[in-house]
């Protein structure tokens, strides 16, 4: 359902973005009826220039200024999935999205 919402939106259509399971479900260690799903949402346009190699400069990496940021990138994030989802199903956190449970999903952690 994620991934539907994420692929299908106008909004980030122009990224280059993946959607795959993480953690404990894509590992099969979790427990189903205690567990929640963890989701990446990967967009590989952008990268943090902060973890490039010692040494290595932006310029010699060929890496420029983008126009969108983490942050603009994780507002839109939040956008597609409250209006897939709607609004009162779905809570920012520090680091994820939680979209809640409800009878046709189970939690999910979106990342």
């Amino acid at each position: 359902m994620i991934r539907k919402a994420v692929h299908s939106s106008s909004l980030l259509a122009m990224r280059d973005v993946r959607v795959f399971a993480q953690g404990s479900y894509h590992n099969n260690s979790n427990v189903r009826a205690e567990s929640d799903v963890d989701i990446c949402v990967l967009c590989s346009d952008l990268i943090l220039p902060r973890y490039l190699s010692a040494g290595l400069s932006e310029d010699a990496a060929g890496l420029v200024d983008a126009a969108d940021t983490f942050d603009s990138f994780k507002d839109d994030v939040g956008t597609v999935l409250r209006a897939h989802f709607g609004a009162a199903a779905v809570t920012r956190g520090k680091k994820a999205f939680d979209v809640h449970a409800n009878t046709s999903r189970v939690d999910a952690d979106v990342v």
